[in-house]
């Protein structure tokens, strides 16, 4: 049976072409860690932590602290996962950040040492919190074992724990644009914010004939591929050819042609229980 991202591939004539990179398996063992042990007190703290604790760096726009470190067994050796409270002063928010390393290979600008990395913008509402997954992201030699899915449920416990140990409901949420992103969330158990997004997605995986499959190509600052974002024809076809050349130039909120804008967005969320 063809799996449903190639069915909808189908439907809308689209084809991805295999990556370039090479594939590494890294044959984690995820079992061997203990999130309650990870995570300490960090979820009840998160609030109070400061750039006092030691390890914390700062710069003109960003302050990190580290929250909590362990090591992951692998049949490449250990990796190592890791997390942080972030202070965005330039964008002005606060974000909880999970990363996971291989340092078996060098930095020099190759993602490979970068096996994944997820952040979440945490924003108080009236009763609860919500955490927005503003980025995520796997390297793709590492893509098609597993990561993605293990790393979002660390985000995930670590919102179970703070919702237990603080009584206060945590959601997390996502907006995407990626079909195939769609489809991992909705298995994963996210839902529509509302019926405009359960309406757009009834459109995308019906096959609607006004919507498009568009790859750009790789980000130059994170080598990270863009693929599978779905477009509107006619918002798409509107755009100049300057408008174009700047479509996929980085993550550029400002930009109303940036492909984060002006692909078909969908709002999901997920309440963590």
């Amino acid at each position: 049976m063809a799996h449903p991202l190639q069915m909808i591939g189908k439907m809308y004539d689209y084809a991805l072409e295999a990556s370039s990179e090479e594939a590494i398996n890294l044959g984690i063992d995820w079992s061997s860690v203990d999130t309650e042990a990870l995570f300490g007190d960090d979820s009840k703290d998160f609030d109070t932590i400061d750039d006092s604790r030691p390890g914390t760096t700062k710069s003109p726009y960003v302050t990190t602290i580290p929250l909590h470190k362990t090591e992951i067994p692998s049949r490449q050796g250990q990796l190592q996962l890791i997390g942080a409270k972030r202070l965005d002063i330039y964008q002005g928010n606060t974000k909880f950040i999970l990363g996971l390393i291989n340092h078996d290979f060098p930095v020099d600008g190759d993602q490979k040492q970068q096996v994944g990395g997820f952040q979440f913008i945490q924003t108080k509402q009236r009763g609860r919190e919500e955490w927005e997954m503003k980025h995520r992201y796997v390297s793709e030699s590492y893509r098609s074992q597993g990561i993605a899915p293990n790393m979002l449920h660390f985000g995930e416990a670590f919102l179970k724990k703070r919702a237990q140990e603080t009584q206060i409901p945590q959601v997390m949420t996502a907006e995407v644009g990626q079909v195939d992103v769609l489809l991992w969330l909705l298995k994963e158990g996210f839902v529509p914010e509302n019926g405009k997004d359960a309406g757009r997605i009834n459109r995308i995986l019906s096959g609607d004939p006004s919507l498009k499959i568009v790859s750009g190509p790789p980000g130059k600052d994170d080598g990270q591929t863009r693929d599978w974002y779905i477009f509107e024809k006619e918002r798409l076809n509107s755009l100049t050819e300057v408008q174009r050349s700047v479509m996929w130039k980085g993550n550029d909120k400002k930009n109303p042609h940036n492909y984060t804008n002006c692909s078909f967005r969908i709002k999901l969320k997920k309440p963590i229980e």
